[in-house]
Formats: structure tokens, sequence, C-alpha cells
């Protein structure tokens, strides 16, 4: 009786155990958690820029982890264009770090890679924006 009450009591140790493992190391936020806190972030800024979010068409079979584009070579001086462009630089570093944890899921994460396709259209729009920037 007490060696099936300690198998009993090891089985449920184990189960547990296994339940509450999470792919990510201890003290490592989970990828998918930053993707989505990066991606608010980046719905939160697009209203400013009278932008509507995007709609990502990956697969999850495609490669959709795309760089946002290279900053614009366009300068704004004025504090109103400057103010653009520095909140469209925060959409394309949060972009950028949403496609190097898309990349780390091992590109072909349908969820992380619609996030990637998301932002970085997001920052093509918003570094249009920037540039177009009439004060």
């Amino acid at each position: 009786m007490l060696r099936l009450l300690v198998i009993a009591s090891l089985a449920a140790s184990v189960i547990v155990a296994c339940s509450a493992r999470s792919s990510t190391m201890p003290g490592t936020k989970d990828p998918r958690v930053e993707i989505d806190e990066l991606d608010k972030q980046i719905n939160d800024a697009l209203p400013r820029f009278d932008i509507q979010p995007f709609t990502a068409t990956c697969a999850a079979n495609q490669s959709c982890t795309d760089e946002p584009p290279p900053a614009p070579t366009c300068t704004n001086s004025t504090p109103s264009c400057s103010d653009a462009c520095t909140m469209g630089e925060s959409i394309c570093k949060n972009a950028t770090r949403i496609c190097e944890l898309a990349k780390q899921l091992g590109g072909a994460d349908s969820y992380a890679n619609e996030k990637c396709q998301h932002g970085t259209e997001s920052c093509a729009a918003a570094r249009g924006r920037c540039c177009s920037c009439k004060p």
C-alpha cells in the first residue's frame, strides 16, 4: 500500500513538473509575449500617423521575417517633423526586434511571422510619413 502511494505521488509530481515547464529558460521572457508587447506599442503609435494597422498575409510555412526597410535618407528639422520621425524610428525598432524574435522561433511560426510582416509594413509607412512630413 505504501509503495502504491509513493508511486502515485511521484507520478503526480512528474505531471505537475511537466505541465509547469515552459519553452523558455527561467528568467527569460516568452518570445510571443515580447512580440505581443512590441506589436501593441506599434498599434498604439499608428493612429498618430493616421495609419491603419496592416493585415499580415503570411502562412505558417512561409518565412516572412523580412527586415524593416533601411532608415530614410530624408531629413526633417522642424520640431513637428522631427517628432514624427522619432516616433517612426521607434516603430521600426520594435519591428526589427519582432523580426529577430520570429527568426529565433525558427522562421516558420505563423503568428510571429505575421507580426513581423505587420511591423515591417508599419515601419515602411511610418518612415514614408516622416519623409513626406510638412510642418
